[in-house]
């Protein structure tokens, strides 16, 4: 007989005042060549793994602070630079026009436009009727 089960959900920390939620926690493994995820999301015991496989183990993040649209753009800045945020977050969640400035070691540092992040802020703020 086979069983049969769905995991329930994982609960993730809320934001506060307009923050979005956290991250819940995440276990992947990867083993004999194939990604997968146990069915409780944060518990399987006894498996045994072989050289090559690996385990990946992620714990909640905290809920934002605030609306990310508010957020300073140094701070976004900041935030891309020390590899907190991809480029992509940074235009999705924050609004943020950044490009590009130059390269330390292979890895890009960002500049923020101002003006060009302003609008993109004003664009988005009047899409959610603020």
């Amino acid at each position: 007989m086979t069983s049969v089960w769905a995991a329930a959900p994982t609960p993730v920390p809320s934001g506060f005042g307009g923050g979005g939620p956290g991250a819940p926690n995440e276990v992947r493994f990867a083993t004999g060549g194939k990604e997968w995820v146990p069915p409780m999301r944060s518990k399987y015991d006894q498996l045994r793994l072989e050289a090559g496989d690996s385990v990946m183990v992620s714990s909640p993040g905290g809920g934002g602070y605030s609306d990310p649209l508010d957020r300073e753009l140094a701070q976004v800045e900041r935030d891309l630079n020390m590899g907190y945020i991809t480029l992509e977050r940074a235009e999705r969640d924050y609004g943020v026009h950044a490009e590009v400035a130059y390269t330390v070691a292979g890895r890009p540092q960002y500049r923020v436009d101002a003006q060009r992040s302003e609008e993109r802020r004003n664009e988005l703020r009047s899409k959610r009727g603020r």
